[in-house]
């Protein structure tokens, strides 16, 4: 008999939005809240991406929660993935989930190669809080 995940896992669905500096390197930060969360991905919706930008998704101990320093990256876990300009949005799936520890954050670095407009970003997470 084999293990039934959906009765382990609730679905925890979060967002964060913002805008991204033109020819920079931009985050956007979404702080875990609560005790045993998983993530295995999300989709990411953008406006005015230029050929060349990517995005880096890590999870990050701002607050120095861990006791290894503030700003320890915890977890790169996309080193470097290009969005395509003109399809808007990405759909980012890992093939199981990580757990990201309480009062750490969930980060997406978008370097952005345009020199004409800054590019609005949104990153749905894919996340899950284990019962």
């Amino acid at each position: 008999m084999g293990l039934d995940l959906k009765n382990i896992f609730d679905y925890s669905e979060n967002a964060v939005q913002g805008t991204m500096s033109k020819d920079s390197v931009s985050s956007l930060d979404l702080k875990i809240t609560e005790d045993n969360v998983y993530l295995n991905g999300g989709e990411i919706l953008y406006q005015d991406a230029v050929w060349g930008d990517y995005i880096t998704m890590q999870v990050v101990d701002i607050d120095n929660v861990l006791g290894y320093g503030a700003n320890t990256v915890l977890k790169e876990y996309i080193h470097k993935r290009y969005i395509h300009p003109e399809l808007k949005s990405d759909e980012v799936c890992l093939p199981y989930a990580g757990m990201a520890p309480k009062n750490t954050y969930l980060r997406l670095k978008y370097t952005s190669v345009g020199t004409t407009n800054d590019v609005k970003v949104a990153a749905n997470y894919y996340l899950h809080e284990m019962e």
